[in-house]
Parts: C-alpha cells; structure tokens; sequence
C-alpha cells in the first residue's frame, strides 16, 4: 500500500514556508485488541531531501493553485499482506493513520 501526502489551497497559507520542507510522520495504528502486542508501522518522509523529485511528480493536468504543492509519500508504505492480518490493522472496514508536523 502506498500513502501520500496533499497540500491543498486555503486561507492560512501564508503560515506555512513555501515550498513545504518540514518533516511529517505517518502512523498506520494497529488496532489489535492486546496492547502490549500492536505494531504500529510508521514512515518519517522529509520532502526537503528531493524537492525537485517531488515537483517533478506533479501532474501537468493539475491547477496553478497547486503547483507548488506536490504529493509526497510512501510508495511502500505497507505489504497488502501484513496490513490484511485479521483484526489489525483494518478493523470493521476501518483504517486509522496519524499524522504529525514537525516544527
């Protein structure tokens, strides 16, 4: 499974560096019911380490309102197999990520 990051467009943008550099955390939660045994798989992707890479994933077809702000992510973020293991980490069609900014 894959995951990637968008920034989109909005009111607060001018609180934010352009183009976006900072470090972002995502946490696929392992929902197993016995604490003590939940992995939780987390990836740190830094888009400050490739820029131009990142940019030069943009699509052509997308808007000039997010030009500047390309997908980042994972392209390996998780084997289907591993993240289909019964009650783990999908429970009742159910999948919970966190995500975190550094400053």
């Amino acid at each position: 499974m894959s995951v990637f990051l968008t920034l989109m467009q909005s009111e607060m943008d001018e609180l934010l560096d352009w183009p976006f550099t900072r470090r972002v955390s995502i946490t696929l939660l392992d929902q197993s019911d016995d604490e003590s045994q939940r992995r939780h798989v987390t990836h740190v992707i830094d888009p400050s380490y490739d820029l131009d890479d990142c940019m030069s994933r943009v699509s052509v077809s997308c808007s000039s309102a997010f030009e500047r702000r390309s997908p980042f992510g994972v392209s390996q973020f998780i084997h289907l197999e591993l993240l289909n293991a019964p009650d783990k980490y999908i429970r009742d069609d159910v999948v919970f990520f966190g995500v975190s900014v550094d400053d």
